[in-house]
């Protein structure tokens, strides 16, 4: 987009050089002292939006002085705004989320801290149990030593340990029993062979009249209050006898299924299971003698509430990591999620540009209801208080002019004014004709740009003045 305010400048000084030109040169030479004329310039800034979109309001003019920050324009972007609206909702969740882990982490630790309550809990039964148990154990441990063996052993009765005594007894609790369920089907085998069902009926009968008969027996021996009356003697005899009768009756129908060697079979078969029965009864009842003191029923139990206990601080230990982490990782998807609408809140402040420097509006290029790109200039701004004149003097008074040097400088809009003016750079080339021009009178009308920055404390100095200078000596 071409400047045109720099074009008018650009006219101006062209009118200026082509006036001083035509009087021989671009300069005035009275009494040896230095004088040109240019034109009052000031640094402008390009004023541009970092995002694109259509122009709502426009808040200044050309002319119009500014400051730092002050709003020129609006431009309204409703795409981020909406991303605005769904990353702050997004941000709300997170921090949902985050509060939701934060309390489960506490509920961990405070689940944590009641299991290792009740893990300290059990190892103090434990300890109560195995008290206990060491002190009824005591005698008979103190015993053991007097304590007589078979004749058959010939080893003293400490020379196996506790818990190769246990494992024996164990062995021996299972061969009893692997015996005993041989029995019992050899019993089974026997019942079959012998004769039909009907004999198992007859046993139950038998059985049954036996256990009717033990409790007839038993009330009959009894005093009943029966205080002499008849009536109730009666009635315990008639019980009895009718207990008495039955019980004959099934002797007599047993024994008329079975023959003598039938009788015999199952005697034994029976015998046989009695007696493994008993021998898994005395191994049982070997085997827990030795559950005292620390291998007593109720310390192993004591053990295992410590097991579980341990297994429960475990578990509490692994739920307390696992919602730590997931608190952490609640906390970046906060972090995250903030950035996110910090991000869209700068976008949508930059949505209202503002002026970055102090100045005047020099060019507006852009109206409400308008598109514009972004890094698309729109406003031109000139510092007002960083004033400059651009000079121009032949090549043979080059060498008079040195950075740093003062000079006066005058307008018309301020005949009686004088401004202070400084050197700020001198071109190290010559403009308007070609370089290789070697004779004396062309190399008189070649130029150099001297730039001078001027002091206007008071502002009245305004882009675009005409202004003369004499350059001190």
């Amino acid at each position: 987009m071409i400047n045109m305010r720099k074009v008018i400048y650009l006219i101006i000084l062209l009118t200026f050089t082509l006036t001083i030109v035509g009087c021989d040169g671009f300069m005035a030479d009275t009494d040896d002292s230095l004088e040109a004329s240019g034109v009052v310039e000031v640094v402008e800034v390009l004023v541009a939006s970092e995002i694109g979109g259509k122009v709502v309001e426009v808040f200044v003019s050309e002319g119009d002085q500014v400051q730092v920050e002050d709003p020129l324009f609006r431009i309204k972007n409703e795409i981020l705004e909406a991303q605005l609206v769904q990353a702050q909702a997004a941000l709300s969740a997170a921090k949902a989320n985050l509060r939701t882990a934060r309390a489960m982490s506490l509920s961990a630790e405070a689940a944590l801290d009641a299991v290792k309550s009740s893990l300290e809990l059990a190892n103090i039964q434990y300890e109560a149990e195995l008290m206990v148990a060491r002190l009824q154990e005591q005698p008979s441990r103190t015993n053991a030593w007097d304590q007589s063996v078979p004749n058959e052993f010939d080893l003293p009765v400490w020379y196996f340990s506790k818990t190769e005594e246990i494992t024996a007894a164990q062995a021996e609790v299972k061969a009893a029993w692997d015996a005993l369920q041989i029995e019992r089907e050899k019993l089974e085998d026997v019942l079959d062979s012998v004769s039909n069902a009907d004999l198992r009926e007859a046993e139950e009968r038998l059985v049954e009249a036996q256990a009717a008969f033990l409790v007839a027996t038993e009330l009959l021996d009894r005093d009943v209050a029966r205080n002499g009356r008849e009536e109730i003697n009666d009635f315990v005899q008639s019980l009895y006898d009718s207990a008495e009768a039955e019980l004959d009756s099934a002797q007599k129908a047993y024994d008329n299924l079975l023959s003598d060697e039938d009788v015999e079979d199952l005697l034994e078969a029976r015998a046989r299971v009695a007696v493994s029965q008993e021998r898994y009864e005395i191994a049982l009842d070997n085997l827990y003698q030795f559950f005292s003191g620390e291998d007593a029923l109720q310390v192993r139990a004591a053990q295992a509430v410590i097991g579980q206990a341990e297994a429960m601080v475990a578990q509490s230990e692994a739920a307390l990591a696992q919602t730590k982490a997931g608190a952490q990782g609640a906390e970046k998807v906060v972090s995250q999620a903030k950035a996110a609408v910090d991000l869209f809140e700068i976008q949508i402040d930059q949505l209202t540009v503002r002026a970055a420097t102090d100045g005047v509006v020099l060019i507006r290029n852009v109206e409400p209801g308008e598109v514009v790109q972004p890094g698309m200039t729109v406003m031109t701004i000139g510092q007002l208080d960083n004033l400059t004149i651009t000079v121009y003097i032949p090549e043979d008074r080059y060498g008079n002019i040195n950075l740093g040097d003062t000079a006066r400088v005058s307008v018309d809009s301020f005949p009686n004014e004088v401004f202070d003016a400084v050197v700020t750079r001198i071109a190290d080339q010559a403009e308007y004709t070609p370089r290789n021009v070697q004779t004396e009178e062309d190399r008189k009308t070649t130029v150099f740009a001297i730039q001078l920055s001027v002091e206007d404390a008071h502002g009245q100095l305004k882009p675009g003045m005409p202004a003369d200078v004499i350059f001190d000596e």
